[in-house]
């Protein structure tokens, strides 16, 4: 069960990259990259800011969440400017 989180946040924003920028939405993509990094920059805070094991909750939530999540944005966001079939329909 604990894979699939990464997996689903992985899958996820690889999708949604490809679908913002081969529909032309680079600002959508901006804005998910940008929460993202917001969300991983709160985690980052809070982790150095938590005594105890608590720390380890908002770890999980960096190498678990945001990093797949934005490693598979660009991948997506690179499968969708390079996607030929996208741009004939336009």
């Amino acid at each position: 069960m604990l894979l699939a989180v990464p997996f689903a946040a992985f899958f996820l924003a690889l999708i949604a990259g490809h679908q913002a920028l081969s529909r032309g939405r680079g600002d959508v993509l901006a804005g998910l990259a940008a929460l993202l990094v917001a969300l991983g920059g709160w985690a980052f805070w809070r982790e150095a800011t938590t005594p105890g094991l608590d720390v380890l909750l908002y770890t999980l939530l960096i190498w678990g969440a945001v990093l797949p999540g934005l490693v598979a944005l660009g991948l997506g966001a690179l499968a969708g400017r390079f996607d030929p079939g996208a741009r004939q329909a336009a």
